[in-house]
């Protein structure tokens, strides 16, 4: 029940959006993560976001808080099969 209630929220806040988002100033929150796109190896990780307030996600897109952190992680990355 409280579940569905934070759904029913998430998505009505969703729908409505925000002047900040509009703008591209997004409330980013981690929401998973997935291998970096920019490194051929699977060392480096990316951290996957979305805005909290219209929903929308960040996959890395240049110039994201993804695409930062893949080229911050990738620079110390530490892996055995080097």
């Amino acid at each position: 029940m409280i579940t569905g209630l934070r759904e029913a929220i998430f998505d009505a806040s969703t729908q409505l959006g925000s002047a900040a988002c509009d703008a591209g100033n997004h409330q980013w929150n981690s929401e998973g993560g997935r291998s970096c796109p920019k490194e051929l190896t699977s060392c480096c990780s990316q951290t996957v976001y979305r805005c909290r307030v219209c929903g929308q996600y960040d996959h890395g897109e240049k110039g994201g808080p993804g695409d930062t952190d893949c080229s911050w992680s990738c620079k110390f990355k530490e892996c055995e099969n080097d």
